[in-house]
């Protein structure tokens, strides 16, 4: 039988015709299953224990952050803010030292509008914000047990850095102690988070590093499987993974045209839920209250 008899002859069940219909709202995902997540209790607080981890190209990472030394976590910018259903989700290029259309139009704006657009363009979530990609090693999460013994990239705070920086090099010296690799698997350290929810936002100010100890007590064996299945991070400040000027200001320009997220009449949207909010990601001011668009 032709294809045209097969089509003239077909009958779809009640099944297929739901399948059909959800694949057209099919909306987009924009989790990605490499990164951890630390999950919060019902009164928003996380406890966890995890370890971080070498990057397999630490060499590669530090050279595509113009660093002199190899590098095992990478900080990149971008964009992700919301008007009507629509969402500008997009890597900012100043993370690979390049102009950003949306950081020069942030500026513009508050130069001429002071703090009250500063004020106005930081609720929309128009900044850029700072993310800081390292490996982990998941020792202890009670919220999602699943994770536990697992390597995940993740997205880490800004408290962690602080404590990354200052374990490495102490701002005060106590009982002689020195600095130390937090991302060494013999003599590094695990990492005690703490988080409350404040306002919205997730604080971990409770974070610590806990005794020096080797990972899982050493065993060579077990730490060259998680070495195997750590992941590079240069890729987060690959060139290729950046919009041109051109191309991000084009897409900008029709975020204008899109009815505000407030108004009512929100039909004509792509119906996009936009990313899961990363809530330990850190948004940045523009020149006028601090950021530049550059480094």
């Amino acid at each position: 039988m032709s294809n045209f008899k097969n089509l003239l002859n077909r009958k779809s069940t009640s099944d297929e015709l739901q399948k059909r219909a959800d694949s057209l709202q099919t909306k987009k995902d924009y989790t990605d299953e490499r990164f951890w997540r630390p999950t919060a209790d019902r009164a928003g607080n996380v406890a966890a224990v995890v370890r971080l981890l070498p990057a397999p190209d630490r060499e590669e990472a530090g050279k595509a952050a113009k660093k002199e030394v190899p590098c095992d976590f990478v900080t990149f910018y971008n964009h992700a803010f919301q008007k009507g259903n629509k969402w500008f989700i997009e890597n900012c290029p100043t993370s690979i030292g390049l102009t950003c259309p949306v950081c020069d139009d942030n500026n513009e704006k508050c130069e001429a509008g002071g703090d009250a657009t500063v004020k106005a363009l930081r609720k929309e979530g128009r900044f850029r914000k700072t993310n800081y990609v390292v490996n982990v090693y998941v020792i202890k999460d009670d919220q999602n047990k699943d994770t536990e013994g697992q390597v995940f990239l993740w997205k880490a705070p800004k408290a962690v850095i602080d404590a990354i920086a200052n374990a490495m090099a102490p701002k005060m010296i106590i009982d002689g102690q020195e600095g130390f690799d937090p991302f060494d698997y013999l003599t590094g350290a695990n990492v005690k988070l703490l988080a409350h929810d404040d306002k919205g936002f997730r604080k971990y100010e409770g974070t610590t590093f806990l005794a020096q100890s080797p990972l899982l007590k050493g065993d060579e064996e077990a730490l060259e499987a998680i070495y195997e299945a750590s992941y590079p991070i240069a890729e987060f400040l690959d060139p290729s993974k950046y919009k041109g000027y051109d191309e991000l200001k084009s897409a900008l320009g029709k975020m204008a045209s899109v009815t505000s997220r407030f108004s009512d009449k929100q039909e004509d949207n792509d119906g996009d839920n936009g990313p899961e909010k990363e809530e330990e990601t850190t948004p940045e001011t523009p020149a006028a209250a601090g950021e530049s668009s550059k480094d």
